[in-house]
């Protein structure tokens, strides 16, 4: 005789938020498993509130050391908090424990981008595009860096690529039909 037995708290990440703020109030340590800490950061940054998030991802780390997605959450918040200095050191930490995860890169490049760093925008995407599974975001981003080099061609050369890969995705439509 089998038992199916489900733990699917991901239906209502309320109970792990509501647990997580109750320990805090209480100045307590609990133990939150990677997919409750996870719930927890994507609450607060649906919810608007970096900051927040950003502790549960400090904390998340702390209670999880070797976990890589907490130091890629942790650097997205970096980011839209404007620490780039801080997020850059999050994803270092994050390629050493799983150099194969292609959001390091695609986050390295997007802050790399911003910074109008075009070489180095290009070699980590270069490097994303080798571990993604969906490459269209990432071969729009590579256009947009050669518009902005002033590379047309190569600009609509990965565009058609981008589109390739996903007919229906909207930027790119947008920008081949201007």
């Amino acid at each position: 005789m089998e038992e199916d037995f489900e733990f699917d708290f991901s239906e209502d990440p309320r109970f792990s938020v509501e647990r997580y703020e109750e320990m805090i109030r209480n100045q307590d340590q609990y133990f939150f498993d990677a997919l409750a800490f996870e719930s927890i950061i994507e609450y607060y940054i649906e919810k608007n509130d970096p900051i927040k998030a950003l502790q549960v991802a400090l904390y998340a780390i702390n209670q999880h050391p070797f976990a890589a997605v907490f130091f890629i959450k942790q650097a997205q918040l970096y980011v839209a908090t404007n620490q780039i200095d801080q997020a850059f050191e999050a994803l270092t930490k994050a390629e050493m424990l799983e150099p194969s995860e292609a959001d390091i890169y695609t986050i390295r490049g997007n802050i790399y981008e911003g910074l109008e760093r075009h070489q180095e925008a290009l070699q980590n995407y270069e490097k994303a595009l080798g571990q993604a599974e969906f490459t269209d975001d990432i071969l729009l981003h590579i256009s947009y860096i050669y518009q902005n080099m002033g590379d047309y061609e190569s600009a609509v050369t990965y565009l058609k690529l981008c589109l390739q890969q996903n007919m229906e995705n909207q930027d790119a439509l947008y920008e081949l039909a201007f």
